[in-house]
């Protein structure tokens, strides 16, 4: 396993990756959406329809949505736009990589530096590197500080190291402690926790996943494993009693849950009706509203109550907001970076035949969305998940109208010298 490494300091070279067109997608085709869920999420086969569905597995969908949405998607383009080539600070104390050698330094402690705590999923210890998310790659936590403005990450520390794989990490928002889903075979999953102080960790649920905090820390979600049921829990003393849960909204063939800002709302990834899509919860008067489109696993804004989802259809990422118990016009709101961008900043993307971003999540805002970014190679059989690392994609249009693609997983697998590649999942709490 990964050694501990407490109290690391590195800064992360925040290369820039300007917004690749939607034209730019034919190259990759639905063998770059996100990795087959089936693996993915353990594959549990009771009552819920396999969630391959939901990761770019099903080709047969119906075409995206052309309404014309609230706010003009970006990447519209029909070409990419150039690289861009600046690229922001690099100083560790890390065994130095050798890359990036001209990169000048810069202060990660800049007055006014926006900062916020990362927890996430990594195996960075050999090249299986959570290649296909099941529970023999042994993926553990890691926790870091991320700087949002610049994409530097410092403070990186394995939080977790078991003979289990833990993906899916939930901050709760004290900061005190941290909630996962451990894989303990393709079929079997518990709900863990972590003290972040301590380092202790323990099995608070059997036979559940996806554990989340709402950001006002008034309760917590969980999915039970069998059905697919959501459940919700009161918090005690600022910690989820896991015991104590009532189904949220009784239906089935429910994944992974993300609350709104306010805690008023839950979207999540829907299997009942046997067709993947993203669908929100009204927790006020117990109606529900659905994607148009096929969609995959949802966040909500950091600060409000737009939200995004995985495109199941074509890859990338799609936003719908919701106001007043429906959803808005849907939107290709930001399209898959090719293989060949993403390698401008991150050489290890030289190698894959198709890429996706998937399983988003903001970070305090509107603004800083992290994504875990696939990458597939062909193998005979079809697309193969071979890695995936964690992208800052910076929405605040810093180089014009376009989108920076920060590849700070690039910076963390740097930082630990190891043979492993992969970061993916991650949950973000702004300091």
């Amino acid at each position: 396993m990964t050694q501990r490494l407490a109290g690391l300091w590195v800064v992360v070279a925040a290369g820039a990756l300007m917004a690749c067109s939607s034209d730019d997608e034919g190259a990759i085709g639905d063998t770059a959406s996100s990795p087959p869920d089936s693996a993915s999420q353990g594959g549990d086969t009771a009552s819920s329809p396999p969630d391959s569905a939901s990761q770019g597995g099903d080709t047969a969908s119906s075409p995206p949505d052309t309404a014309s949405p609230d706010t003009a998607p970006l990447g519209a383009d029909s070409a990419a736009p150039p690289l861009d080539t600046t690229v922001a600070a690099t100083e560790t104390t890390a065994q130095p990589t050798g890359a990036d050698t001209a990169l000048e330094v810069s202060d990660a402690d800049a007055a006014g530096a926006r900062r916020a705590k990362l927890v996430f999923a990594g195996d960075l210890d050999n090249d299986e590197g959570c290649a296909d998310h099941g529970a023999e790659d042994h993926c553990n936590l890691f926790r870091a500080t991320i700087d949002l403005d610049t994409g530097a990450i410092s403070d990186v520390a394995q939080l977790t190291d078991t003979t289990q794989s833990e993906s899916y990490p939930a901050w709760n928002p004290s900061g005190a402690e941290v909630y996962f889903t451990i894989l303990k075979s393709p079929t079997d999953k518990d709900v863990g926790a972590v003290d972040v102080g301590t380092g202790a960790t323990s099995t608070v649920l059997t036979h559940a996943a996806w554990p989340t905090v709402s950001p006002r820390g008034d309760f917590a979600l969980y999915v039970t494993t069998a059905k697919g049921i959501i459940m919700k829990v009161p918090l005690v003393n600022g910690s989820p009693a896991w015991g104590s849960g009532t189904p949220l909204t009784g239906s089935e063939g429910q994944q992974d849950p993300s609350v709104s800002p306010l805690g008023t709302a839950v979207v999540f990834h829907d299997t009942s009706s046997g067709t993947a899509t993203g669908t929100v919860y009204d927790l006020g008067t117990g109606q529900t509203a659905t994607y148009t489109e096929r969609s995959g696993h949802c966040t909500f804004g950091g600060a409000s109550d737009l939200t995004l989802c995985d495109n199941v259809s074509a890859g990338g990422l799609l936003r719908s907001d919701y106001a007043n118990g429906a959803l808005g016009p849907v939107s290709l709101y930001v399209p898959d970076a090719t293989p060949a961008a993403l390698s401008a900043v991150d050489a290890a993307f030289a190698q894959c035949g198709g890429a996706s971003f998937n399983y988003p999540t903001f970070c305090g805002d509107d603004q800083h969305l992290l994504v875990s970014t696939s990458c597939s190679v062909n193998q005979g059989g079809g697309p193969t998940v071979i890695f995936s690392r964690l992208f800052l994609i910076d929405l605040t249009g810093r180089n014009g109208a376009t989108p920076r693609y920060l590849p700070i997983g690039k910076a963390i697998a740097e930082a630990f010298a190891g043979p492993g590649k992969s970061t993916w999942t991650v949950d973000c709490l702004v300091e």
